[in-house]
């Protein structure tokens, strides 16, 4: 991961230098913590030293492991940046870990959620799921095709399409 500096237009290692290969980061709603998973070995994704990490941005070197469940991955903070989800295991659902934000922070307990995006979910894989402002999940599996099938190159979310069909449709 690395910082781009608008003012200096400086490039800049982001992350403690304990992180090999920062994966899947994200900021907290308000702007302040970054989320990410991470190795502290050589051994990549399967690595036993895996977890998920929260640090400041801007960073201070500062940098805090969220409880350890397993080989950690895919985090995602809650929408209203009081907690934590990611991926334990494989074949396990998310789990779900509280915490406060101030000068430090402060992790609550891990709880497994009973249903959750994707079972089975890798930690090779693209996250494919993220979470709406309302606390729902959305989840995206890739499709089942031919070999030789093209993948689609994207993906088009509408929302409040009713509104739009009602403007383009009269109602009789």
């Amino acid at each position: 991961m690395w910082v781009f500096t608008l003012d200096t237009k400086k490039i800049e290692r982001f992350g403690s230098a304990e992180s090999s290969e920062p994966l899947e980061a994200n900021f907290s709603p308000d702007g302040r913590w970054v989320v990410y998973a991470a190795d502290s070995g050589t051994a990549g994704f399967l690595s036993i030293n895996r977890g998920v990490y929260i640090e400041p941005f801007p960073p201070t070197g500062e940098r805090y492991q969220a409880p350890k469940q397993g080989l950690d991955y895919h985090p995602l903070w809650a929408p209203d940046g009081k907690g934590l989800f990611y991926v334990s295991t494989l074949g396990n659902p998310l789990v779900s870990v509280p915490v406060v934000l101030q000068s430090s922070v402060a992790f609550g307990t891990p709880t497994a959620l009973v249903r959750g995006p994707r079972p089975g979910l890798r930690g090779n894989e693209t996250r494919g799921f993220d979470i709406l402002p309302d606390g729902r999940f959305i989840s995206l599996a890739p499709a089942q095709s031919e070999p030789s099938a093209a993948r689609p190159s994207e993906l088009r979310v509408m929302f409040n399409w009713t509104e739009e069909l009602k403007q383009r449709v009269p109602v009789k």
